[in-house]
């Protein structure tokens, strides 16, 4: 009889200890990843805001129905609706950022149209098509990596799990980005860049600064690895100025620790920034 006792005792323990494991859901963790995700995008507050509030309020009571009830059919059902909500989202940022682009490379070509006078009307409206053309091109080559058209030219902005804090060692995913970047230099061999690193606030100035300019020539190293021409590249640290979001946040703290690809124009000048 005691062997049995034991026996059983045996068998129920692993069972007791599943117990008390906390509890998991895939499909919350899911939707929250996915809001995360598309809150990060530059053009989410400005595009999909309708898109995003819905997905947070339907994240709110995912995380309601789990925390209070673990009810598992309503969390999955509302978890569902975030996530599509997020996706839904995400898609527009990334379409009003690629339209943007689009929009801008137009602009800049009707300027550089504009100067065309006199007796080299007809060859400035040439070179004007052709660059033009270029910019255009260029800007749909970058699409994929949400280029922006400034003042100062085309800006690639690379920040998303691109550095951990205090660190400059560049993460898989900024290495994929390296790469595009590098194949897109190498379809437009006229074409210099200036690769800017930044940092968030936490640290000394100067620490910042110093942190700030090893990213920068963290991602220039692999550029050249990916077979770019040291001499196309400059390397500049910001530290902790132009912050994109807030210090106060661990995700503004992420969205500070970036890099900014800023492309020249078709001579090879890089403007400076203001």
């Amino acid at each position: 009889m005691r062997s049995t006792r034991y026996l059983i005792a045996c068998l129920l323990l692993p069972l007791a200890a599943c117990q008390t494991r906390p509890p998991h859901n895939e499909a919350l963790k899911e939707a929250r990843e996915a809001y995360a995700s598309a809150s990060l995008h530059p053009m989410a507050t400005q595009a999909a805001s309708n898109e995003m509030a819905q997905a947070r309020q339907a994240l709110d009571k995912a995380e309601t129905a789990w925390a209070g009830r673990r009810n598992e059919d309503e969390t999955r059902h509302l978890a569902y609706l975030a996530y599509r909500r997020a996706q839904a989202a995400q898609l527009l940022s990334e379409r009003a950022a690629q339209e943007e682009v689009l929009k801008q490379a137009a602009v800049e070509r009707e300027r550089i149209r504009a100067d065309a006078s006199g007796k080299d009307a007809q060859l400035a409206r040439q070179r004007a098509a052709q660059a033009g053309d270029r910019a255009d091109a260029l800007a749909q080559a970058l699409q994929r990596m949400q280029a922006r058209q400034t003042d100062r030219g085309l800006v690639v902005t690379v920040r998303d799990v691109l550095f951990d804090t205090d660190q400059s060692r560049l993460q898989p995913g900024a290495q994929r980005t390296a790469e595009q970047l590098a194949e897109v230099l190498r379809q437009y061999p006229q074409r210099r860049v200036r690769i800017e690193g930044f940092a968030d606030a936490r640290g000394s100035e100067q620490y910042n600064l110093r942190l700030s300019q090893r990213r920068a020539e963290a991602f220039r190293d692999a550029l050249i690895a990916h077979g770019v021409s040291q001499d196309r590249i400059e390397v500049q640290g910001l530290g902790e100025a132009f912050p994109v979001a807030t210090n106060r946040t661990t995700e503004g703290r992420q969205q500070n620790r970036r890099i900014e690809v800023l492309f020249s124009d078709d001579t090879g000048l890089l403007k400076a920034r203001s």
